[in-house]
């Protein structure tokens, strides 16, 4: 057998004397680093992309607990291996194997210099944050800018050429567009990916490759919209709808990994240790910790009055400073939100507070809490930030399975 697969195999037998259903990526991923095992010596940047390479003896499979959540992987052993490499598991339309379309849409060329030519051109901007690689917001920024552009029926096509508008600016404040000219084929045949178009530049209009936009494109191509602006609860806090009501179940149950551990030492010293639920390597169990505070009434109790705690300084901000409420767009439902900071230990914001407007019943709901990183990503989408409490040079990745899941590069 594959040594690779015998130590995975063994790890998931190992996690699952606790429960013999599927094994959390991240367990998994902590059980593997505790044997010595480092996918990224093999060549694959992240745990889920090795595993597909097993696809055959293992069952990967993406759940969504909640609409507005990204999808939870977990593994499991196959039991009937796979005839063929398209076996795995599902549920919804969720594929991480899956580029985004504008990588499918069009050929790039060298990708990192594609995204140096863009932010090379727009208006200055952190791109990065501090521990991610190298321009990954705007990755994310523009590949979802593209889908939202696909669905609006925004990309215009002409003779010959294909272009969008990338919502950024110049330093003069002029909208950037991405220009695309009919993929050689003939040229490039040995790398051809099936693309329609090859990317040419990013241009403003009437300089240099703008001017065949000027030339060439009867309707120049419009930005994305994401506001309804007669809907302005849905992007403003009306706070004098009061605060949002919780789901506080799922903002605590399903999304443990998420809160600081801090926040959970506490709560879970009152009657126990947080000992009992880590791994020798130091990262917790969170399947074995879920299970304990789903049934300790004491535990849950000390959480929600943390979390109400918390949603109640972040409403007073709110009044306060409107601002301090920022919009998102979420890809996955394509529906608007708002952001609330959660301060949940101490001073310090660790947390998004996730609020939709409920326009029946004209008050907030609060659904889920977002780590700050992925919460940047999707506030991004819609404008650019100038915020004290969501700045990217300030926000530290979030490092739990949800790096493998999540709307991220």
């Amino acid at each position: 057998m594959d040594r690779i697969l015998e130590t995975i195999k063994l790890c998931i037998i190992d996690l699952q004397k606790y429960n013999e259903g599927p094994v959390l990526l991240s367990n998994l991923g902590a059980s593997l680093k505790e044997k010595g095992f480092d996918y990224k010596e093999y060549g694959f940047e992240k745990l889920s992309h090795l595993l597909k390479e097993y696809e055959n003896s293992l069952r990967i499979e993406y759940t969504f607990e909640n609409q507005y959540d990204p999808p939870v992987c977990s593994v499991s052993l196959n039991s009937h291996p796979a005839a063929n490499n398209d076996q795995v598991t599902v549920s919804g339309n969720y594929r991480p194997s899956e580029k985004p379309s504008l990588y499918t849409w069009a050929f790039l060329g060298v990708i990192d210099r594609f995204f140096d030519d863009l932010s090379a051109m727009a208006l200055p901007e952190i791109w990065s944050f501090a521990d991610s690689s190298k321009n990954s917001i705007l990755k994310n920024y523009l590949s979802y800018t593209f889908l939202k552009l696909s669905a609006e029926k925004k990309i215009v096509v002409v003779d010959g050429y294909a272009a969008f508008n990338t919502g950024l600016v110049d330093k003069l404040y002029r909208p950037i567009f991405a220009l695309f000219s009919t993929y050689k084929k003939d040229k490039y045949m040995h790398q051809n990916g099936g693309w329609e178009w090859g990317y040419r530049s990013f241009c403003v209009r009437g300089e240099g490759d703008g001017k065949l936009i000027t030339r060439n494109f009867q309707k120049i191509p419009e930005r994305a919209s994401y506001l309804n602006y007669d809907r302005y609860q849905e992007f403003i806090y009306d706070f004098r709808k009061g605060q949002p009501e919780i789901d506080a179940e799922h903002i605590i149950i399903a999304n443990l990994p998420r809160l600081p551990r801090k926040m959970i030492d506490e709560c879970i010293s009152v009657n126990n240790a947080l000992e009992n639920f880590k791994f020798p390597n130091g990262r917790l169990d969170y399947t074995k910790l879920k299970v304990e505070v789903e049934h300790n009434d004491q535990i849950r109790k000390r959480m929600y009055n943390a979390l109400k705690i918390a949603v109640e300084d972040a409403f007073n901000k709110v009044q306060w400073d409107y601002r301090m409420a920022i919009p998102i767009y979420y890809p996955k439902n394509d529906s608007i939100s708002m952001l609330l900071p959660l301060a949940l230990t101490d001073e310090k914001i660790n947390l998004a507070l996730v609020c939709e407007w409920q326009p029946k019943s004209e008050r907030y709901q609060a659904h889920t809490i977002l780590p700050l990183d992925m919460a940047y990503k999707c506030a991004r989408l819609i404008n650019r930030l100038d915020s004290a409490w969501l700045s990217p040079n300030e926000i530290e990745l979030f490092n739990s399975d949800e790096s493998e899941m999540g709307i991220d590069d």
